[in-house]
């Protein structure tokens, strides 16, 4: 029953039973998930990969990017931030792979490297996303004192 439809395991097994509950919902105005559209009418699968089911009631104002330059500065600060952490956690990776020796050697007060590291990569994460709200609170400060200067 696991990997049958939610609509088979209650005894609706054929897709014409299907689309006549989906004929139901769409009458009675109810929303339909993009997979369950997709799961019985293929016709809709490039409008549902291209974003146009899910997001029909969003207006062209709302999807445009009205300050580019912010947007590119976040960005950057997020990949520098996130390979930052990659090397990180790339380190905690090499060494339980190559060197898990190493990780079973007490670090401080008595407990294992390997239990060390995972609570740093952790904790490191949470540094990485104040770093990441604190430089983008710096990119929307200087955006808007250029902004007052004109």
């Amino acid at each position: 029953m696991s990997g049958l439809p939610r609509q088979a395991s209650r005894g609706i097994t054929g897709k014409s039973q299907i689309m006549n509950g989906i004929q139901k919902r769409r009458k009675s105005g109810s929303r339909l998930s993009c997979a369950v559209r997709l799961f019985c009418d293929d016709s809709l699968l490039n409008r549902c990969y291209s974003g146009e089911l899910m997001n029909a009631n969003k207006s062209a104002s709302q999807s445009t990017d009205e300050h580019p330059e912010i947007s590119a500065a976040n960005a950057r600060a997020g990949l520098v931030l996130f390979f930052v952490y990659l090397v990180f956690y790339g380190g905690f990776m090499g060494l339980a792979a190559f060197a898990p020796q190493s990780m079973a050697r007490p670090a401080i007060g008595g407990v294992n490297l390997a239990i060390t590291y995972g609570l740093a990569l952790i904790f490191g994460a949470l540094v990485v996303a104040a770093l990441y709200m604190a430089a983008c609170a710096r990119n929307a400060q200087i955006f808007g004192d250029r902004e007052g200067q004109q």
